[in-house]
């Protein structure tokens, strides 16, 4: 497909008549003086990674033509030549599943990022630097590189470039490769880095904020002559931020077995959670352990300031919070749930929220 403006105008006059693989004949107007972009769309790289020379040529077509016979040289205008086009790079290609952050939530320091990796179509040569952009808010911690299965030998030149001294404002680790990598070799490492501060909206940090983590490896060690990249693709981890302090305090006398009783939770949100849609909801959801059972309809005491229902679920709870935000600071409620037979041998609770999530979705939700 092909596109074009005028003088940054949109051109509503353009058509491809005649394409193979290698050229494109494009009609469209021009006129001396102004100034045209033409961007090309669904277009396949190179085989190998380079640079590739682009060649123009434009024609002064007949009134008359209705096909590509015009194109000859006594019809030629302007030709350009040897235009050298944009660098194409070998892919980089994170392994989703082995890649992994240790403790996927904001406030975390020194947790271990694990990363898992295969370059192709061609290698990448010893003396380059293996660059790792870490997304905004996070910090590498130096000294923490640690070379996993097939990392090839590495010079004195590893360190963290503070997010202030490098040119896209990221925290980035660099570290000089002394042997090659093989196309299609996976290559392991780890480093360990410090998580975001808690945002005081999580919604409005994940809409102005990407979570994906740049790979890529170069000449320099700014990454200014890449060779190979994933191309910042990598989505990244969904970050949580903590409830605070939680408590969970039964009715007094309220420890029986199998005794339908009340019980009080208390928590205290670092930050706000709330849908950007205008109908949108934010769930909360209590897992007990095994044993207990939430009563259907589980909200004991009415009106909550809070929370608007309770859907119990067995030893599942999901809260609907008020208006669709739920607020940082403490808040509280009392559910009914019958106490389990025994004290369970796992005997933890679960807290988990859930923006624009249907109920019955949020109760299975993995």
């Amino acid at each position: 497909q092909v596109s074009a403006l005028q003088d940054s105008q949109p051109i509503e006059s353009i058509s491809i008549l005649q394409q193979s693989n290698e050229s494109m004949l494009v009609l469209m107007d021009l006129q001396e003086g102004l100034s045209y972009s033409v961007e090309l769309t669904h277009v396949l790289n190179p085989v190998r990674p380079g640079q590739a020379l682009w060649y123009l040529t434009t024609y002064m077509r007949p009134a008359d033509s209705e096909d590509a016979s015009f194109l000859q040289e006594s019809n030629q205008r302007d030709q350009s030549g040897d235009v050298v086009g944009p660098s194409t790079f070998s892919r980089i290609l994170l392994d989703l599943h082995a890649t992994t952050l240790a403790s996927p939530f904001f406030d975390v320091d020194a947790t271990e990022l694990q990363v898992a990796f295969h370059v192709y179509p061609i290698a990448v040569s010893p003396g380059q630097f293996l660059i790792l952009f870490a997304p905004f808010g996070y910090s590498l911690l130096d000294r923490t590189f640690k070379p996993g299965d097939g990392f090839p030998l590495v010079s004195g030149t590893v360190y963290v470039a503070d997010a202030a001294n490098t040119a896209s404002g990221l925290s980035a680790y660099v570290i000089q490769i002394l042997t090659r990598i093989s196309p299609d070799q996976v290559i392991k490492f780890g480093v360990r880095v410090n998580t975001p501060r808690t945002p005081d909206d999580i919604a409005l940090w994940e809409t102005d904020h990407a979570s994906n983590w740049l790979l890529m490896a170069a000449l320099d060690a700014d990454g200014s002559n890449p060779t190979a990249s994933n191309d910042n693709i990598f989505p990244g981890f969904p970050l949580k931020a903590s409830f605070g302090s939680v408590s969970i305090t039964p009715e007094a006398n309220g420890v029986t077995p199998r005794k339908q009783v009340t019980v009080t939770i208390a928590i205290s949100p670092k930050t706000t959670l709330q849908s950007l849609l205008q109908d949108g909801t934010v769930h909360v959801r209590v897992t007990a352990p095994l044993g207990f059972d939430f009563d259907l309809g589980c909200l004991a005491v009415t009106p909550n300031p809070t929370f608007e229902s309770c859907s119990g679920f067995g030893r599942v709870a999901v809260l609907e919070v008020t208006g669709g935000s739920l607020r940082s600071g403490s808040s509280s409620i009392v559910l009914g749930i019958t106490n389990a037979g025994l004290t369970p041998a796992v005997n933890t609770w679960l807290l988990e929220s859930f923006v624009d999530m249907a109920i019955d979705s949020v109760a299975v939700a993995s």
